[in-house]
């Protein structure tokens, strides 16, 4: 059954995910969500959270993630930009 038309609806009324973490959870969350939802033709933006200086910065933006087209930034403004948070980060942090 292919349930990937039902993705717009389920996510109805967001305009931006915000993923925070880039661990061991976070890349393939995030990318398989932007990839689902671009399948979908749907506007609904991906952004990676991350602390100022981290050093998956580099790995996100590898992955496509980038300031420019605002998919990654700082935790604080991706939170508070976005109408849903998946919180990805290991429970020592």
């Amino acid at each position: 059954m292919n349930l990937f038309p039902l993705l717009p609806e389920a996510f109805k009324g967001n305009k931006q995910i915000g993923v925070i973490g880039w661990g061991s959870q976070g890349p393939a969350q995030a990318q398989n969500l932007r990839d689902s939802i671009a399948q979908v033709k749907s506007d609904i933006v991906v952004k990676i959270g991350l602390r100022k200086g981290s050093k998956s910065f580099d790995e996100a933006r590898a992955a496509g993630f980038t300031e420019e087209s605002g998919t990654l930034g700082d935790i604080w403004e991706t939170v508070s930009g976005s109408d849903l948070v998946l919180l990805l980060i290991s429970d020592a942090a």
